[in-house]
């Protein structure tokens, strides 16, 4: 399990098959990141969907705190070395 900072927020990361990053955001912190991901958040969490400009087949979703919400990886493990993961963690955020 790891836990690191950034700006008033913190996340915790835990799992090795699936790892799950629990975020704790602060009231002036948001992340963004791809809808698919999303396993739960708190009500007070505000939130907004939107289409990306140059792959219309991915939605994102914008999470600002204060709250908490809670996001997968859904990759497989490469069969070999040379493999780009298509599906890892795609967050971002403000501090």
């Amino acid at each position: 399990m790891a836990r690191l900072q950034f700006g008033q927020s913190h996340v915790q990361i835990a799992g090795t098959t699936v790892p799950v990053a629990e975020f704790s955001l602060a009231p002036e912190d948001w992340i963004y990141f791809s809808h698919h991901v999303l396993l739960w958040t708190e009500p007070r969490t505000r939130l907004s969907f939107w289409r990306s400009s140059w792959s219309y087949r991915t939605i994102w979703v914008r999470l600002w705190g204060p709250g908490r919400v809670a996001v997968q990886s859904v990759y497989q493990p490469p069969e070999d070395t040379e493999t780009i993961r298509r599906h890892s963690y795609a967050t971002t955020h403000r501090w």
